[in-house]
């Protein structure tokens, strides 16, 4: 893998352990402990981000019709409206249904699911040469398309906004003991 690659790769990985680490050391009731009724609970959390990536692949196979897609907001919009909610914590709605929980996961099959999906986006990723490292190759719904290096920051900035959601359900001061 080419080292810009590489280095943000390590990244993300890190970000991975970070959840499975703490849905692991939760007890059940903990892991699906939601703040409020509409809220999602930390498993919900990790199926999402898992949900994410999985969009991400299939977009691999789908080459073609991502370089003719639109994007939802006009750049001038959706750029400022990913740094507010990365960068400065805002929280936001899924721009796509596709990508929000469906029913109760359990974390291993997240974690097989997660494994599985990393291994295909590496292997993807190794394929990548500096000559073809500027090529799109994924679309966001609110940034539009993407490099390989320009995804692998959104992952970073995306796992980054969820550590905060996962912080803010095991600091609740509800949250089960």
């Amino acid at each position: 893998m080419i080292s810009i690659l590489s280095s943000k790769w390590s990244r993300i990985e890190a970000n991975k352990t970070y959840f499975v680490t703490c849905v692991q050391a939760m007890n059940e009731h903990q892991s699906h402990w939601r703040p409020k009724l509409d809220a999602w609970h930390a498993l919900d959390v990790l199926q999402h981000l898992v949900l994410v990536e999985e969009g991400m692949v299939k977009q691999l196979h789908h080459r073609e019709a991502i370089l003719h897609k639109k994007t939802v907001l006009p750049k001038i919009i959706g750029l400022p409206a990913y740094w507010l909610t990365f960068r400065m914590g805002m929280r936001v709605k899924a721009p796509v249904k596709s990508v929000l929980p469906q029913e109760v996961m359990s974390l291993a099959m997240c974690v097989q699911r997660w494994d599985a999906v990393r291994d295909v986006m590496k292997n993807f990723l190794e394929t990548i040469t500096s000559e073809t490292e500027g090529a799109i190759y994924f679309y966001h719904p609110i940034t539009g398309q993407r490099t390989c290096e320009q995804m692998l920051d959104f992952l970073y900035d995306h796992l980054r906004h969820h550590q905060a959601q996962m912080r803010r359900i095991m600091h609740h001061p509800k949250y089960p003991a």
